[in-house]
């Protein structure tokens, strides 16, 4: 029983319109408020792991990211450590193993997620559009998995070996935001 509970929960997601840069969340979501946010937790957490970015561009992006996470339901530290990896905190990160096949923005969003969750492409680009769908992905894989372990780890991938090669690589990011800066 539980587990067609979780499942109607994840097809709801799943099937949730994405219309400009802020799509709804679903019902249950929207009421769930677990992580109190701080901008400013997160905008140092973002100084800190990137040396280029000033205290504006770090605002700037914490405000987003914030917004996105809380939206959601998820830890905005979550998706500050998961968006450091994909692509640095760069806006513009393009990275293309062939032309259908390209990873856009802050949340380096893949293409199969286009038709998937009916992405619009030219929007993929923007910070706040790319960090809302980052956002959702991550509470997909929350519903998917729980919040045990590296559940954060299906972002990447939904197979072990990948799962588990990004869990080493994103660790050291989540184990800062969480144990340096409060939520």
């Amino acid at each position: 029983m539980f587990l067609i509970s979780k499942l109607a929960v994840a097809v709801l997601v799943l099937s949730l319109p994405l219309v400009g840069a802020n799509p709804s969340p679903p019902p249950i979501q929207q009421t769930v408020h677990m992580y109190p946010p701080s901008i400013q937790g997160v905008a140092n957490f973002i100084r800190d792991v990137t040396p280029w970015a000033t205290p504006n561009d770090a605002t700037r992006l914490s405000k987003l990211i914030v917004k996105s996470a809380a939206k959601w339901g998820i830890d905005p530290r979550t998706l500050a450590a998961v968006v450091r990896h994909e692509s640095g905190f760069k806006r513009d990160a393009l990275a293309c193993r062939n032309e259908a096949d390209c990873d856009h923005g802050l949340g380096q969003i893949n293409s199969v997620h286009i038709s998937d969750l009916k992405l619009d492409p030219k929007k993929l680009m923007d910070p706040a559009y790319n960090l809302n769908i980052a956002a959702r992905l991550l509470a997909r894989a929350q519903l998917y998995e729980g919040v045990e372990n590296a559940w954060w780890s299906r972002y990447h991938d939904v197979r072990p070996g990948p799962r588990l090669r990004y869990e080493r690589v994103v660790s050291p990011y989540m184990r800062k935001a969480f144990s340096t800066y409060k939520a």
